[in-house]
């Protein structure tokens, strides 16, 4: 699995520089258009730029992190067999393989199962990553993801529950799942604008705004994409997530 550093363009494999190398011209002309005419031209070329890159990006991939709170067992099951997208019927699988193990009542189940948004339009068969250390995110950006359990499709309609609320809170352990994600199973041309900017960025072709990236892969991982989960309070789970400098201690 060959990884792009999205971040470091001199990194880059030489078929993505050469590609971009040949298409210079065209991304300085659009960064400057001299009349409005031409910016509606040059935005066109721009866009042929942009729908060009799947096929030159698609065979390579992405180092990402998720952030989340999981059981030992499904930690197990992640190694063993990878990440599945999210569902509705995969977090009721979840829920109610912790009544079996009797780390929630029945009743308790019922009401994360009847309250939920696993059907969400932004969460359903889709796996979100940061491409950076989390820990630049903040404990604002990425501190309730490793408070409760089950994700925010579960726990946005449970966290101020005193019954419900406490219970996500105490299920599973703080983890960070880094992996290696297939440029391939992302959607849209957001990644591949992502790339150009940063390209444009580092030949000074215009001055960008470079955000810190996240995104979405909507395909199932296999095993060998998983490359460690690092869980809390362990050395590299504390590097990447910055907690021991939150002002609310994680648990």
């Amino acid at each position: 699995m060959k990884e792009i550093a999205i971040k470091n363009c001199s990194t880059w494999p030489e078929d993505l520089l050469g590609f971009y190398e040949s298409q210079v011209d065209i991304l300085k002309a659009w960064a400057n258009p001299n009349s409005y005419t031409a910016s509606v031209k040059l935005a066109e070329a721009y866009d042929q730029v942009i729908y060009q890159l799947p096929d030159i990006i698609g065979k390579y991939y992405l180092r990402g992190y998720h952030c989340t709170r999981l059981t030992d067992q499904e930690i197990k099951m992640i190694e063993e067999q990878g990440m599945y997208l999210p569902s509705k019927e995969t977090l009721e699988s979840r829920i109610r393989q912790l009544v079996a193990n009797e780390q929630l009542t029945v009743a308790q189940a019922q009401l994360l199962l009847n309250d939920n948004e696993a059907n969400d339009v932004n969460r359903k068969g889709r796996l979100w990553f940061t491409f950076f250390e989390p820990r630049l995110a903040s404990e604002h950006g990425i501190g309730r993801f490793f408070r409760s359990w089950g994700g925010e499709a579960l726990y946005n309609a449970h966290e101020e529950n005193e019954n419900t609320g406490t219970v996500l809170r105490n299920i599973g352990n703080p983890c960070i799942i880094e992996t290696l994600l297939p440029i391939s199973g992302f959607k849209g041309h957001s990644l591949a604008m992502k790339f150009t900017k940063e390209f444009m960025a580092f030949k000074s072709i215009a001055r960008e705004t470079l955000n810190d990236y996240e995104g979405d892969i909507t395909v199932p991982l296999a095993p060998e994409h998983i490359l460690a989960i690092h869980q809390f309070p362990g050395q590299r789970f504390n590097e990447l997530s910055g907690c021991l400098d939150w002002f609310e201690p994680l648990q």
